[in-house]
């Protein structure tokens, strides 16, 4: 093979790693986006849950009263 030949295959690699890097990175952005979004949303229910779960200790303390 020749020193051209092997430049060429070289440079064509580098950029195959290149573009490898640059997906890992897009997908990575997206899973973090995605992480950040379910976080929301569990912070959310917990929240609804909580107010749920006084809401039901107020109806058990008006049934102890009766």
């Amino acid at each position: 093979m020749s020193q051209p030949e092997v430049r060429r295959q070289l440079n064509q690699q580098r950029g195959d790693i290149d573009g490898l890097y640059e997906i890992a990175e897009r997908l990575e952005s997206k899973v973090d986006s995605g992480f950040d979004e379910l976080r929301g949303e569990v912070t959310a229910v917990r929240a609804e849950l909580g107010a749920v779960s006084t809401q039901l200790d107020a109806v058990l303390e008006l049934l102890r009263q009766r």
